[in-house]
């Protein structure tokens, strides 16, 4: 393990290993916004300047395209389970929708047809919380892209996968957000998947960020939000530690893939992280500094052979003067404590 020293968050860099990077999303699924997933979008964006096209029209915004991209992924998985828990007529209905689901979003009331829309993309994300089918759960699972850019032409990522954690390392229903704050038309603000799954995203051949093709790869995982203290400290310390396990278990998956099926250019060997749910997710209770003991220990419970993660800068907050990086101190002081 290594630690940037510098005074900032860096999405991506020069390294000349296979690199991916963690960004801490949001509820939503989208890329971009504030934060280190604002950085990730003004990086990934950066790439391309070209229009999109849609079957609805042109769109240029990576951060609405990324929500629509996230929720066919869900939809794919939630086609796979048992005719018990899915609902075959609704799979009827969206499928012909030609990949236009939206998630919980602003939407015209009136409009019944994007009305529907969003009532059976919320049916979808509650089968799909509430779901312990073995065909999902442990699994990491490919979304075909190829068919979705036939009808959005979308141009940032040419491979995505999508790790769904066992159901001992998923995170429960009280870190779904309880209300939203955009108005009355907007749907009931705890319809969002459970955080702590974990999407690979593997960038398009010369749509590198920075211009360097060594930055291989996105992590995108949401992390739990305790703003509210809607739960225990003692739960959110080990809903962070699962997210650990869950992130450095689906890098494992995907180099097991990679090595199955011989395509070891695209392996990834070099993780920078993040902190996360250290802000707007973030206990009021809590501290960075134990926030990132439980992160680094949940990726060290699981063997990472030939991996190298490298963590972010992140300087404590109540001490300026404190040069040290939060991740460096809880590296050290993990180190007297057993594994997991």
């Amino acid at each position: 393990m290594n630690y940037n020293k510098q005074n900032f968050v860096c999405t991506y860099g020069n390294k000349i290993k296979c690199m991916a990077s963690l960004n801490a999303g949001d509820a939503h699924l989208y890329i971009g916004g504030g934060t280190i997933n604002g950085g990730f979008g003004k990086d990934i964006e950066a790439t391309y300047r070209g229009d999109v096209k849609t079957s609805r029209g042109t769109v240029t915004t990576l951060q609405s395209l990324s929500i629509n991209l996230h929720h066919n992924f869900y939809y794919t998985l939630y086609k796979q389970l048992e005719d018990g828990e899915k609902d075959n007529e609704l799979i009827k209905r969206v499928d012909s929708y030609k990949y236009e689901i939206v998630g919980p979003t602003h939407y015209d009331k009136d409009d019944l047809y994007e009305k529907q829309k969003n009532d059976d993309i919320s049916k979808i994300i509650e089968t799909f919380n509430n779901t312990k089918s073995s065909k999902i759960l442990g699994e990491l699972h490919t979304f075909d892209i190829e068919e979705f850019k036939k009808v959005v032409n979308y141009p940032w990522f040419k491979e995505i996968y999508l790790y769904i954690p066992e159901e001992k390392n998923r995170l429960g229903r009280d870190f779904l957000l309880k209300s939203d704050k955009r108005g009355k038309e907007t749907p009931i603000g705890d319809l969002f998947f459970l955080p702590g799954d974990v999407f690979i995203e593997i960038f398009s051949d010369n749509l590198f960020p920075r211009n360097n093709k060594q930055n291989k790869a996105m992590i995108y995982c949401v992390g739990p939000n305790a703003s509210s203290g809607n739960c225990t400290l003692l739960l959110f310390y080990e809903s962070i530690k699962k997210i650990g396990i869950n992130i450095a278990s689906a890098i494992n998956l995907y180099n097991k893939k990679k090595n199955d099926t011989k395509k070891n250019g695209t392996i990834i060997d070099y993780v920078r992280i993040c902190l996360i749910s250290g802000q707007a997710y973030k206990h009021p209770s809590s501290n960075i500094l134990e926030i990132a003991e439980n992160l680094v220990q949940g990726i060290l419970t699981i063997d990472n052979s030939g991996v190298e993660y490298n963590f972010a800068y992140v300087q404590n907050s109540t001490d300026k003067d404190d040069a040290e990086s939060i991740f460096e101190k809880a590296y050290k002081k993990i180190q007297t404590l057993p594994l997991p």
